[in-house]
């Protein structure tokens, strides 16, 4: 549960390259829209 509130910390590990080779910033917002609907389906 602490993952879904504290998102920094997997883009901690590799800020500058993501895992799966898109746009760190499109990856964050990506994570942070599906945090959104983990929120609201809950």
């Amino acid at each position: 549960m602490s993952d879904l509130f504290n998102p920094s910390s997997s883009f901690d590990e590799a800020p500058k390259a993501s895992k799966s080779g898109v746009d760190p910033e499109l990856e964050n917002f990506l994570a942070i829209e599906k945090q959104k609907a983990q929120l609201t389906a809950q």
